[in-house]
């Protein structure tokens, strides 16, 4: 069996925490919302599985890098996310926040977003987090000057134009840090084999995999993937344990892992 934890970050109005299964109906709600949608993404409003699939690349991306995107929990319920997104395309590592309309307003996006990104520069030393919003993004584009943020150049990203949002060097963090969740993975054997959670250090192989026709041409869409669709599936592979859904484990072999 092997471990991953995420921490509990408790401010005044919010919990920031794992997400769990009973947080997909809210979720999917709010990304279902062409209002929230078109600012994530590709865009594009996004159904219960493909929801269901971003909450588990957000828990499996905890397990791969160590730190992610917190559920927002508030009078009981899941009203966004809020923490670091950090695919390895990525230039940097994004302070990423997202709410629900019916508590956009409240100042709960700022709350939550200064609390991760003070979490991160105390336990994890990140001094160099940035924001990537649409232009248009007014809301997004006003919490982040609310946290001190200066504008950088534009860049491209996912094909649409990003403003960029250099944040300064966070302040001491402020949430109480509460009792984490701890996520077990199973580990089984084979007299030759060990089948394992995927590690960061697999991402680079698993590319290769991918981007070989041959293997993949009987897998999905029979095409060869790219990096950046292997690290979304590695992290929700990943995730998916934690969701209680089954999920992917890396196969290794017993007798590489004694050399």
């Amino acid at each position: 069996m092997s471990r991953f934890t995420i921490p509990t970050l408790r401010t005044a109005r919010i919990t920031l925490r794992a997400f769990r299964a009973s947080d997909l109906p809210a979720y999917a709600s709010m990304l279902a919302d062409p209002a929230v949608a078109r600012f994530l993404g590709t865009g594009q409003p996004r159904s219960a599985a493909e929801s269901w699939e971003a909450m588990a690349r957000a828990l499996g991306q905890w397990a791969l890098r160590g730190y992610g995107l917190f559920a927002l929990e508030h009078q009981g319920g899941c009203v966004g996310h809020a923490g670091i997104l950090h695919p390895p395309s990525w230039p940097h590592p994004e302070l990423a926040f997202a709410v629900a309309p019916a508590a956009q307003g409240s100042g709960l996006a700022t709350e939550a977003a200064s609390e991760a990104r003070a979490w991160a520069g105390a336990a994890l030393g990140m001094r160099d987090l940035v924001s990537f919003i649409r232009p248009s993004n007014a809301a997004s584009i006003a919490v982040a000057r609310k946290l001190g943020a200066a504008q950088a150049p534009d860049i491209e990203l996912l094909g649409i134009q990003a403003q960029v949002w250099r944040h300064v060097p966070p302040p001491p963090a402020r949430a109480t840090i509460e009792t984490p969740t701890t996520i077990e993975v199973p580990e089984l054997e084979t007299p030759r084999l060990r089948l394992r959670r995927f590690e960061f250090a697999d991402y680079a192989k698993l590319c290769e995999i991918h981007a070989d026709a041959e293997t993949m041409r009987h897998l999905g869409d029979g095409k060869p993937r790219d990096p950046a669709l292997t690290w979304s599936q590695m992290a929700m592979w990943t995730g998916a344990h934690a969701l209680q859904r089954g999920g992917w484990f890396a196969i290794t072999r017993r007798s590489e892992e004694s050399k």
